[in-house]
């Protein structure tokens, strides 16, 4: 698919991760359960766990750690299924190119994944996309509330906190963040409804819960044309 950011035209082509499911292989792309294992991980590198493994940023840790992490945040999964998110996001791969095509990486969320131990697990290691790296060395990431993030109940509420994290760095109340929702429905990969309004009625749902959890004060939404 295609979307932009910060004004400029991406393409995007993601491969499915291949893992065995019982006697059965199966193709899998990233759903919301690796999305919120990739956050935990991330917010335990961010606490004290980061470690570097050939110049790259990674986290160590151990499944239990990782099971209780998620739990904490409403989102409890078996150690089988975190294991699983794990090598889906591992064997994932992602080809991005711009469209002037001065950009092309190729990268999986998780370069490097590792597993020491067996039954009495003693550490998992996860090694991050280099892009990881690279915003920490250049400083160019952007704090989020990682609670207010993971409580979200859809999908869109989420996206839509991250992308202001991202790009509202004016944010103020003189100052009030625009978007369209033809953006959103491309840029967050959803379905476009044949009647627009039903994406309109989605994204409105997305932002009431944005207002009761403090993080939008208030918003207004122009009527959809269909």
């Amino acid at each position: 698919r295609e979307f932009e950011c910060r004004g400029r035209k991406y393409s995007l082509e993601i491969a499915p991760a291949r893992v065995t499911d019982g006697d059965t292989e199966i193709e899998c792309f990233p759903s919301k359960r690796e999305e919120m294992v990739e956050d935990a991980l991330r917010k335990m590198m961010a606490e004290g766990q980061g470690i570097f493994l050939d110049g790259e940023s990674g986290v160590s840790f151990t499944l239990y750690q990782l099971q209780k992490e998620l739990k904490n945040t409403g989102h409890s999964y078996s150690t089988q299924q975190i294991k699983q998110a794990l090598t889906i996001l591992a064997r994932t791969d992602i080809e991005l190119k711009s469209e002037d095509a001065e950009i092309e990486i190729h990268f999986s969320p998780i370069e490097t994944l590792g597993f020491k131990g067996k039954n009495d697990e003693k550490q998992t290691f996860v090694r991050f996309s280099p892009l990881v790296t690279k915003s920490i060395q250049e400083r160019s990431f952007r704090l989020i509330n990682y609670e207010q993030v993971m409580s979200y109940k859809g999908v869109i509420a989420r996206l839509l906190h991250k992308r202001m994290s991202h790009h509202y760095t004016q944010a103020s109340l003189n100052d009030p963040y625009h978007f369209l929702l033809t953006t959103i429905i491309r840029d967050f990969g959803l379905t476009k409804q044949a009647q627009l309004r039903n994406n309109q009625i989605e994204v409105e749902k997305a932002l009431d819960e944005m207002k009761e959890k403090n993080v939008v004060l208030t918003f207004k939404a122009d009527k959809v044309i269909d």
